[in-house]
């Protein structure tokens, strides 16, 4: 007996894409008082650049960013890199996501050494989404990158 089954693909669109139109509404500062097109301005965490980050400026468990997304979407997942310093300062541990709508979910990075993916159950389409970091391991806490996924099947 043979048997075929369908692809079912799906393609991911990064709505937190600066190239996409993506803009800080907020950010708790960023490292030495810069701008967010600063070289560690929160920008660098929506350039969907691993070889760049945004840094605060001393804010620890303290530190955000708020995205305005390229569009309102469905969100179904975030991908998260945090930044590091060699000592293991400026690490995001615990951390929370809450859409304009109200809607919010926790989660815990593993390490620094990569992006991570996060399922997130949105259930209203989202225009912005506030990045907390809860807990860190102190000093300029910060974001190698920051993806809001709105997954579309093909």
């Amino acid at each position: 007996m043979t048997f075929t089954t369908p692809d079912e693909t799906s393609h991911a669109i990064n709505l937190a894409a600066l190239a996409e139109g993506a803009l800080i509404l907020d950010v708790s500062s960023n490292w030495a008082d810069g701008s967010n097109d600063s070289s560690f301005g929160a920008n660098k965490a929506i350039d969907s650049d691993e070889n760049s980050a945004w840094s605060s400026n001393g804010d620890g468990d303290m530190a955000y960013i708020t995205v305005l997304l390229s569009r309102p979407g469905m969100v179904q997942a975030i991908a998260v890199w945090s930044r590091e310093m060699r000592d293991g300062t400026s690490r995001v541990i615990d951390f929370t996501v809450q859409s304009d709508q109200g809607e919010q979910f926790g989660f815990t990075l593993p390490d620094a050494q990569q992006s991570y993916r996060f399922d997130t159950l949105f259930t209203l389409p989202v225009t912005w989404i506030r990045f907390d970091v809860d807990s860190g391991t102190g000093g300029n806490v910060g974001l190698q990158d920051f993806d809001v996924l709105e997954v579309e099947a093909n």
